[in-house]
């Protein structure tokens, strides 16, 4: 699979090389841009001319020339640069230019107006995501090439990337993306990852108008904490320019366990003991606890406590009472609690869990109980309280 296509990198090679102080003088001296707009090319080329050969020389969009540059590339022996960009779709852009390591000038060239659409990203359903959630497939994705097409090529892929300050990542370890749509022959199934945020689809033939992909079996991973919704990003043209969001969102939730209070216990397998009424509280902005994954609460593998299952009924208090279940069920030969949702939590809600009780069969340093409201082995919440195990 080709590169992504970043172009700035240049410019730190010629820093590198100090070559920022042997250009410190020059200047542009000639620079237009072709086609002159309005056109539906997105690609077109900024040409002119430097006062010395094999200058860097950058260009930058919408901003004058104190900003990351968009792409740059060298002058020739000639003092001659031709440098195709790509524009956004369907706005006025205006293009600036200088030899780089002059901080002085900064050429304006001039605008150019793109005259087509866009293409779009669209997951099946939005998602929510639970902190700690263990790897979870994506919803599915559809990206379609506008009408007036021009704008997925075989030179610059299709990136989709995770917005800055959502907390989460690609699952790096999938390299193969299950493809369809009419433009399924136009790509690999291969994927590669620019890094944890961005996956990049390697596009072997242009995209035709209206063109259709859809793409699955790909997962994200480390909910680290609680996100906001937000949307994930259509990058196609080998740059950072976004050139559409994802009209579905993800958001990444932190509901809460708490005891309430520190429980000491002494080693008594024989006897189980009444532990502390403990409240399940839902994310205050963003429900997760639903009635297809239920509620777990979990004892640490290693850790002498088990639940005791002869257990089968609990009493529930809070908001969401009437929410989940009394009736109680076990997995994890006797490590994890299952408690039934039958209508899914709203924002804010509470549960007050009453009349577990477990068997202390080892000393263990303090610990606390987990929570998986995802139905997938992660830990979405970890008691605030801890219990600690005596020998007898």
């Amino acid at each position: 699979m080709k590169a992504f296509g970043r172009l700035v990198p240049v410019l730190a090679i010629g820093s590198a090389l100090g070559l920022a102080g042997v250009f410190q003088n020059c200047v542009v001296t000639s620079a237009s841009i072709a086609p002159v707009g309005p056109s539906a090319d997105r690609h077109p080329v900024v040409s002119g001319t430097t006062a010395t050969a094999n200058a860097p020389v950058a260009i930058y969009f919408d901003s004058p020339c104190d900003t990351t540059p968009h792409v740059a590339d060298n002058a020739d022996e000639n003092k001659a640069f031709s440098i195709e960009v790509s524009v956004p779709a369907g706005r006025t852009t205006a293009i600036y230019t200088h030899v780089f390591g002059n901080d002085q000038e900064c050429v304006f060239v001039g605008e150019y107006t793109h005259i087509g659409e866009p293409p779009t990203l669209s997951s099946n359903y939005s998602q929510v995501f639970s902190v700690n959630q263990a790897p979870t497939a994506i919803a599915g994705l559809r990206v379609v090439e506008s009408a007036t097409g021009g704008n997925i090529n075989h030179e610059s892929d299709i990136a989709i990337r995770i917005p800055a300050g959502f907390d989460m990542e690609w699952d790096t370890s999938d390299t193969n993306a299950v493809i369809g749509g009419s433009a399924s022959s136009k790509v690999s199934p291969s994927v590669a990852y620019e890094n944890p945020r961005v996956v990049v689809i390697d596009v072997t033939t242009d995209f035709a108008a209206g063109d259709s992909l859809s793409i699955s079996g790909l997962a994200f991973r480390n909910f680290t904490a609680a996100s906001a919704p937000d949307n994930l990003e259509l990058l196609v043209d080998g740059d950072d320019e976004t050139a559409d969001v994802d009209n579905k969102t993800v958001t990444i939730a932190q509901p809460s366990l708490s005891s309430s209070a520190n429980q000491g216990l002494v080693v008594d397998p024989n006897n189980a003991v009444a532990l502390q009424p403990m409240t399940i509280t839902e994310d205050p902005s963003y429900a997760t606890i639903n009635s297809a994954d239920d509620l777990r609460i979990s004892i640490p593998y290693g850790i002498g406590l088990v639940w005791n299952t002869a257990d089968t009924m609990v009493v529930l208090g809070g908001t969401a009472a009437n929410k989940v279940s009394t009736n109680l069920s076990y997995e994890d030969s006797g490590r994890t609690a299952v408690l039934g949702v039958t209508t899914s939590f709203v924002p804010g809600d509470g549960l007050i869990v009453n009349g577990l009780s477990a068997y202390a069969v080892e000393a263990t340093a303090p610990f606390q109980l987990g929570l998986d409201t995802a139905n997938d082995g992660g830990i979405s919440a970890q008691d605030d309280k801890a219990i600690q195990i005596n020998g007898s």
